[in-house]
């Protein structure tokens, strides 16, 4: 039976039967002890005064508002928002580094010959020797129409102090004029005698390996042991933000500037001044358009 609105008794009153089944039986009934039926069930208005039992939901599945259920809401989704999952509608430019071979859409920026690229269980993997003092190199592919977002989480196997750096490039026309193409980066860099950092950068000219000459760091910002890292680049209007976070989900801006051409060219880029062979890798790197950019988004609000 419904709930009904609580009966006033007066003095002298005769207590039937009727009415305690009525006023206390069957509202009591209605109350969420009486609806639950297991561990993790919720008690959920399902009109005026009436409620009803949502039963617990899969593992990780999210409560969310649905106004075309009967009771207005429903568990959904499984696994909360994790960055490392692909989004459930791939942007045109996303890359998972899923498939074992490097997409065609891809182009790999190495006039020196010094990088292997390619695509294994752990993502793409790019390894570089050294040559000269300092040997840059990447993949990049034609960059979006502006305003958008590119994202990546980068890493590399070298550690604090040994020069390894990885991270997003964008580029002038790369594919056309590639000795002589100017580029910004975003990387975490192992920087020699210091912890590790995160830096936005230029590339004043480059010529092939062990000639590129860097611009002075625009910005450097500290972040500690850690050889990974997860970079956003949004661009507007000619202006580029450059955003780092450790976990996808809560991002700090770091650099903010106008640059100096509209980038032709948007990717992933790893410098190698270690001395050594380098191994630096991407997990994923996704292209999202966007209207307006705030100074701070969420990692899934792209």
């Amino acid at each position: 039976m419904p709930w009904t609105a609580p009966r006033t008794y007066v003095t002298g009153e005769l207590f039937t039967a009727a009415i305690g089944n009525t006023h206390i039986r069957d509202n009591l009934n209605e109350t969420a002890p009486a609806k639950f039926s297991a561990r993790g069930d919720i008690f959920v208005a399902s009109a005026a005064n009436a409620g009803s039992n949502l039963p617990v939901g899969a593992n990780n599945f999210r409560l969310t508002a649905d106004s075309a259920c009967n009771l207005g809401v429903k568990w959904a989704g499984g696994g909360g928002f994790s960055p490392f999952n692909a989004p459930p509608v791939a942007n045109n430019g996303d890359d998972e580094f899923s498939d074992s071979s490097l997409s065609a859409s891809w182009t790999e920026w190495d006039q020196g010959a010094i990088a292997a690229v390619s695509e294994t269980a752990a993502g793409l993997e790019m390894t570089s020797a050294c040559l000269g003092s300092i040997s840059l190199h990447g993949i990049f592919k034609s960059a979006p129409a502006s305003p958008y977002s590119i994202w990546s989480h980068v890493s590399y196997t070298h550690e604090e102090g040994t020069r390894a750096s990885v991270g997003l490039l964008l580029g002038q026309d790369l594919s056309g004029s590639p000795a002589t193409s100017d580029a910004y980066f975003a990387d975490l860099t192992a920087i020699a005698g210091a912890p590790n950092s995160v830096r936005f950068l230029k590339t004043s000219d480059y010529t092939g390996a062990g000639a590129v000459v860097l611009a002075a760091s625009t910005t450097t910002e500290v972040v500690g042991r850690t050889n990974s890292i997860f970079f956003r680049g949004r661009y507007a209007n000619g202006s580029l933000y450059i955003d780092y976070s450790f976990d996808g989900l809560g991002w700090t801006n770091f650099a903010a500037s106008a640059i100096s051409f509209v980038p032709a060219h948007v990717g992933l880029m790893a410098i190698n001044q270690t001395g050594a062979s380098m191994l630096a890798r991407s997990v994923f790197f996704r292209v999202t358009a966007a209207s307006a950019f705030s100074q701070i988004m969420m990692g899934n609000r792209l």
